[in-house]
């Protein structure tokens, strides 16, 4: 009698390509968060969990209702929201509890225009406190500038270590070069603030907004107390844009897209024409391209890669002038790996970050961390106990 001949295993059913959990789970691969409220979710899953999630498709193991409980007031008190325990422990990933997180980041804000009122003071009749004029009297504002595809909600851990009578008002996102964008912020500031003493600060691309606006400030004759830059660095070599430099960056990007965004490996991207375009040009073709591949993601997450991609090449690209002024640099030991992958020249950072080229009264202040993990736990205390202190000088030079 013959050997029966062995079934052949079954086949696995093919990844569905417009389905993007599918595809990285078929490839074996971790999917990082896309957009601030996946950021936020993760970190903060991996602080209460002490693990990390790995990537934000990533089956979670069932939490206990204790450390259930600790990630939903982690998540509240990042974002002024009221999300339900159960929400959390019905959530399968990092995906769906971001969705939560996403809603509430939104919905708990004071909002006018691109100006977010992140802590003012309430008055007696119950009405927020918008204007600030120092010279009667009033509480000396901070001042903070959104970083590159986010908005000013990223400083939620920070307000927490401020103190509670400290007023903190961001300036969000507007279109436009980093000049543009700072003299469009500047009547809508000095509305807010008529006059100095200006405390001015940003992480990431909000610092060269504060850096632009204290510059334009000092030029009206206002007094800048200081400049506050969380991790606002250049890497230590300019790269010269050739097409053949431009052309190895969307290479990357490619590598990038693939992997996080579901981006058929099969569709060639048209080089030349990226190579001739601008850079929101190259974005349109870019979007474009995921469209062709039957990729499906949420507006707000492609509205959030718009503006990372677009702020992103703006940061890379500054070329701050002089200023004369104080400029206190938060340094965190390294960029993120992220933005390394995508622009390898991120690797290398001379710890003034290359301000000392254009800055004359610069002070460091090393915090630690990379650059995402400066502006939470446990790194953001340390700069807010140096901000409160600071803050404090000023306030008593004042009285």
């Amino acid at each position: 009698m013959e050997p029966a001949t062995p079934t052949p295993p079954a086949e696995a059913p093919a990844a569905d390509l417009t389905d993007q959990a599918q595809v990285a789970a078929a490839a074996g691969a971790d999917v990082p968060p896309r957009d601030a409220a996946e950021r936020l979710t993760f970190g903060a899953y991996a602080v209460v969990t002490g693990k990390s999630a790995g990537g934000i498709f990533n089956k979670l193991p069932v939490l206990d209702e204790e450390s259930a409980q600790k990630l939903t007031d982690r998540l509240n008190d990042r974002t002024g929201g009221d999300i339900d325990v159960e929400d959390i422990l019905d959530s399968e990933t990092i995906e769906d509890m971001s969705e939560y997180v996403r809603r509430h980041m939104e919905a708990a804000a004071d909002v006018d225009g691109f100006v977010r009122y992140l802590r003012v003071p309430t008055g007696a009749n119950g009405e927020r406190q918008h204007t600030f004029d120092t010279a009667a009297g009033d509480p000396m504002p901070m001042l903070v500038f959104h970083p590159a595809g986010g908005n000013t909600s990223a400083y939620e851990a920070l307000l927490k270590r401020l103190p509670e009578d400290q007023p903190v008002i961001g300036f969000d996102r507007v279109e436009g070069s980093i000049e543009e964008r700072v003299h469009q912020y500047l009547p809508k500031l000095r509305e807010i603030q008529p006059h100095g003493p200006y405390v001015l600060v940003g992480w990431s691309l909000g610092g060269v907004l504060a850096y632009g606006a204290a510059q334009v400030l000092r030029e009206a004759g206002e007094e800048i107390a200081f400049v506050g830059l969380i991790d606002v660095v250049r890497p230590r070599e300019d790269v010269v844009e050739t097409p053949e430099t431009k052309r190895a960056r969307l290479e990357r990007w490619k590598d990038f897209a693939v992997k996080t965004y579901d981006l058929d490996d099969d569709i060639p991207l048209p080089m030349d024409r990226l190579v001739e375009a601008d850079d929101d040009e190259q974005f349109a073709i870019i979007m474009e391209m995921m469209s062709m591949s039957g990729t499906k993601i949420p507006g707000g997450i492609i509205e959030h890669q718009r503006t990372s991609f677009l702020d992103n090449r703006a940061l890379t690209n500054i070329a701050p002038t002089p200023y004369a002024g104080k400029v206190v640099l938060y340094r965190a030991d390294k960029m993120h790996d992220g933005a390394i992958e995508l622009e390898p020249q991120w690797a290398e950072i001379d710890e003034d970050g290359r301000w000392s080229e254009v800055v004359d009264d610069l002070e460091i202040v090393h915090i630690g961390g990379d650059h995402l993990s400066i502006v939470d736990e446990p790194y953001v205390a340390k700069v807010g106990a140096d901000l409160t202190s600071r803050i404090a000088q000023v306030n008593q030079k004042e009285s």
